[in-house]
């Protein structure tokens, strides 16, 4: 059973492209170093700048154990988005069918 932590920024829509390099260069490397990682989806909204990041985690204790480090990242990831942080949620993954 997989697990996932829905992060949500509101940045600005001239930023995107420095987050998403921010993501690519600090972000995914240090969520991948995390024991139970299992991946990581961007969503992104270049027209308001809103983005969705959500880590994927083999068990609820790995991803309970990376909180400390994901904060900072987040932290991290709305400076580079010109932004703020407006929500982060856990979830069981209940579907995963991919086409």
């Amino acid at each position: 059973m997989l697990f996932g932590r829905l992060t949500e920024i509101e940045g600005s829509a001239e930023q995107v492209d420095a987050m998403l390099d921010h993501l690519r260069g600090s972000v995914i490397p240090g969520v991948k170093e995390m024991a139970g990682s299992k991946g990581f989806i961007t969503l992104v909204d270049r027209d308001s700048g809103k983005a969705i990041g959500i880590s994927l985690w083999e068990n609820r204790e790995a991803m309970v154990e990376a909180r400390n480090r994901a904060s900072q990242l987040r932290s991290d990831s709305a400076q580079a988005a010109g932004g703020d942080v407006a929500g982060v949620g856990e979830y069981e993954i209940a579907i995963d069918e991919r086409f």
